[in-house]
This record gives C-alpha cells, sequence and structure tokens, in this order.
C-alpha cells in the first residue's frame, strides 16, 4: 500500500514537470551605431574657387608654367620671411648690446684733460640756439671760460648752464655780452642752480 502512494506521487510530481511553462527570454538589443562626428562641409562656393584652382593649375597648355610660377612665389615668400626674421633678431641683438654698453658707461664723456673738455664744450655751443659762431671756450684746469656775445639775454645763462653739465668742468667764467654792449670787466659771481656740475661766474656790469 505503502508503494503503490509513493508511485502515484512520482506520477504527479512527473506530470507537474512537463506542463511547467518555459520563461521566454527577452531578445537582446543589438549596440546601436555610434555618431562620428564629421567636419564643416564646404559650401558650393569654396567647392566652385577649389574647382578653379584646380582646373588652373592642371591646364595642359599653360598649367606647367603657372605651377612653375606658384612654386617661385612661395619660395620667394619664403625667403623674405626668413630675411624680415634675420633683421629683426639682429636689431634686437643691437639694442641688448647698447643697453648693455650703456650700463657700462659707453657713451658717456670721460674727460682726459683740458684740450678734451674744451673740444666737448664746442660740440655743446655747436649745438645751441640761436647761433654761437661769436662765442669761444677755453679750459684751464677745469675752469671753463666763455668769450663772446649772444642775442638774447636769457641766452648766456642757457649757455654757462649746459656747459657746467660737462664732466670734467668745475667752474665757468662768463664774459658774454649782448650787441652793442661793451665786454663785461667786472667779476659778479652766484652758485650753480644744482642741474650743473660747477660753480659758474658771470663777469659784468
Amino acid at each position: 500500500m505503502l508503494a503503490k502512494l509513493r508511485r502515484d506521487q512520482r506520477r504527479r510530481d512527473t506530470g507537474a514537470g512537463r506542463h511547467r511553462p518555459r520563461l521566454r527570454r527577452r531578445p537582446e538589443r543589438a549596440p546601436a551605431p555610434s555618431r562620428r562626428r564629421l567636419g564643416p562641409v564646404p559650401s558650393a562656393s569654396a567647392l566652385v574657387a577649389a574647382g578653379a584652382a584646380v582646373e588652373y593649375l592642371l591646364d595642359p597648355q599653360q598649367g606647367r608654367g603657372r605651377r612653375a610660377r606658384l612654386v617661385d612665389q612661395a619660395r620667394a615668400a619664403v625667403r623674405r620671411r626668413r630675411r624680415d626674421a634675420e633683421r629683426a633678431a639682429r636689431y634686437a641683438e643691437g639694442r641688448l648690446e647698447g643697453a648693455a654698453a650703456r650700463a657700462q658707461g659707453a657713451g658717456t664723456f670721460t674727460p682726459a684733460d683740458d684740450r678734451s673738455v674744451a673740444a666737448k664744450l664746442k660740440e655743446v655751443l655747436a649745438a645751441a640756439e640761436p647761433d654761437t659762431t661769436d662765442v669761444t671756450v677755453d679750459v684751464v684746469a677745469g675752469v671753463a671760460t666763455l668769450r663772446g656775445q649772444v642775442t638774447r639775454p636769457d641766452q648766456i645763462d642757457e649757455l654757462v648752464r649746459a656747459c657746467g653739465q660737462v664732466n670734467g668742468v668745475e667752474r665757468v667764467e662768463s664774459y658774454l655780452h649782448l650787441p652793442g654792449a661793451p665786454a663785461p670787466n667786472k667779476a659778479r659771481s652766484r652758485q650753480a642752480d644744482g642741474s650743473g656740475t660747477g660753480d659758474v661766474v658771470h663777469h659784468g656790469a
């Protein structure tokens, strides 16, 4: 009896397994195709221009000469740019050398003796305005002496101040006078205003 019950139970289990519903699998989705970013699409005018350029260069009769001229122009442009770059480099190098020389004192007048100081003072007088051809200068032991006539009263102060700023000038004695006025014969001195390197002595009334 017990054995029969077991067989019946096995049959029921087997029948239930046969009629068990099967699970359906979801179909796998295909991966979406990757979208590649395309570059900017050339415009119609650009395509027309490119086509005209190709036709211009590949012309059966004149294309070779045109291509040769184009190559020559490109080479000439490269040479011009190279020359401009070299010129700019030389200019920058010269400026750096000049700055270094000035930092070391180059370009600054360094007097060797009274004669060199007198020569420098003559350059200062020649550059002054108005004309100073009637003015002479002598230097003895660092003392610069100005003689002659000038056209304006204020020109006297300008000249003695300019001469007093020259290296090597210890003192400036001025015998300058205006046209028609007698040459000074009385001494009158004053201290320089600070812009010069030495004392200034005016001779006059």
